[in-house]
């Protein structure tokens, strides 16, 4: 049986139970659905286009075909954990529906603060999650976690929309934040990675006010600067979620005029830190202050 969930500013059918998502109002029409069905077996490349189709096969989890990014077919494969399809349905097939419909996915994780999105983006291990997790237990709400979907207004500025209600955090990360990993269920069966519940959850879009690019350093201390121009867009076509499968979409080019457009109404910024022991806290209030002072757009561009 379907239920229709809402994510990523979509109302999506699935006859796949997704939990981590919220549901959708009754009497919504679905934007995408998500069915299972049996598809012929795939002996090419992970991501492939056949005949006008967009399939993306995951070895001993799941094959997908795609369908004018309204439609996820799912062949599930024998044995997989229903946890590991749902982490790659909402995860890579999400990139792929995200590009087919003309949608900028960001590998980031992102916060409301005074009503404005913020956005830390950067590869796994960079700290996303961490940094996302623990600005919720100052205060701020959750908006999404690990793929951050952004649209563009009839303005012409860059909304973030909410997902799944809960971070996948690391073991260490965990006990940085001071909690248990015991509590908590694991994201995969095969991964130190855990369920955090978001302690306050963002419904719906938010203005995407700064991104912040999340490096290590090799002094103490947190430093951020802001990027322009071409840096700031490059920045951020270098943290855009499954641009290789976009490349092989041939989307190259949606992608890089989102990113630029991103880059031209967005606080893009470089947020660096020596990954020291007993310094989290510390640099974690610093660019809370820094993104707390003022909205990014009353800010003047970098030099």
């Amino acid at each position: 049986m379907s239920a229709r969930r809402y994510a990523f500013g979509l109302v999506i059918e699935s006859e796949i139970d997704l939990p981590e998502l919220p549901l959708a109002a009754v009497g919504e029409a679905a934007d995408v659905e998500i069915r299972l069905v049996r598809l012929p077996p795939a002996d090419r490349p992970s991501l492939h286009l056949r005949d006008g189709e967009v399939f993306l096969r995951i070895r001993d989890v799941a094959h997908f075909r795609f369908r004018a990014g309204r439609e996820i077919a799912v062949d599930v494969a024998p044995g997989a954990s229903p946890r590991e399809v749902r982490a790659f349905l909402l995860g890579s097939a999400i990139g792929v529906l995200c590009h087919q419909r003309g949608l900028l996915p960001l590998h980031a994780s992102a916060i409301v603060a005074a009503g404005r999105a913020i956005a830390f983006a950067g590869p796994s291990g960079a700290g996303k999650s961490t940094l996302a997790a623990h600005f919720q237990s100052r205060g701020q709400q959750s908006l999404c976690d690990d793929v951050c979907v952004v649209s563009f207004g009839a303005d012409g500025r860059p909304l973030a929309w909410s997902a799944a209600s809960h971070a996948k955090l690391w073991g260490d990360s965990l006990r940085q934040l001071g909690r248990e990993a015991a509590t908590l269920e694991r994201a995969r069966p095969d991964e130190n990675k855990y369920l955090l519940p978001a302690l306050a959850q963002h419904a719906g879009a938010a203005p995407l006010d700064r991104v912040y690019l999340l490096g290590a350093a090799a002094t103490p201390g947190l430093e951020v600067r802001r990027l322009a121009g071409l840096a700031a867009a490059r920045a951020v076509l270098a943290n855009v979620y499954r641009a290789e499968f976009a490349q092989v979409m041939g989307l190259s080019t949606q992608v890089f005029a989102l990113a630029t457009a991103l880059a031209r109404q967005t606080g893009v910024f470089t947020a660096t830190r020596a990954r020291r022991f007993g310094a989290f806290t510390a640099d974690a209030a610093a660019l809370e202050a820094h993104f707390a002072e003022r909205p990014a757009a009353l800010e003047g561009a970098a030099p």
